[in-house]
């Protein structure tokens, strides 16, 4: 357990973090595993990969519809920009 939390060691803040509670979810996969009677890192890094793979499934459907949506918005936005430089230039 020692030599795991110390693999995860960064000095980061947040990575540092992150990366110890990763590693105590990966622990407790392997235990489970092991009190099954699966002696395996192979298959725990197989599901540790499937549940970090499903944890960030919501973010990347987010990021996807956002876009989408900046695709279309995109065109307006370049009109409202092209008036805004042509109001500008007369006012002076």
């Amino acid at each position: 357990m020692e030599s795991m939390i110390l693999a995860t060691k960064s000095g980061t803040p947040i990575i540092g973090q992150i990366a110890v509670v990763m590693g105590w979810i990966m622990n407790a996969i392997y235990k489970v595993l092991e009190a099954v009677g699966i002696q395996n890192l192979g298959l725990c890094i197989i599901i540790f990969s499937i549940l970090i793979y499903l944890c960030m499934t919501p973010l990347q459907i987010k990021q996807q519809k956002f876009s989408k949506l900046s695709a279309i918005m995109q065109p307006e936005i370049q009109k409202i920009q092209k008036n805004t430089r042509v109001k500008k230039i007369r006012i002076p």
